[in-house]
């Protein structure tokens, strides 16, 4: 599933983003320096989004209408 990124972009660009999200176990990758440290604030990040939207989905009221817009919150481009 591909998704524009949820965090803010002065934590990670985008091209480190899809760097490290299209890592996979079979693979040996570098993953720069510079950007390490940020790893575990972006993987919170986004299991949080993921939990909301999860909880949105599960709620009484949801509805698509209020799915749409909370993705449209959280990915304005």
């Amino acid at each position: 599933m591909s998704r524009a990124i949820m965090t803010p972009k002065s934590v990670l660009s985008a091209e480190d983003f899809e760097r490290i999200r299209s890592l996979d176990t079979c693979t040996v990758s570098t993953i720069p320096h510079e950007i390490a440290a940020e790893i575990p604030k972006v993987d919170a990040a986004l299991i949080a989004e993921e939990r909301e939207l999860i909880e949105l989905c599960r709620s009484p009221g949801f509805s698509l209408k209020k799915l749409a817009a909370r993705l449209r919150e959280t990915n304005p481009e």
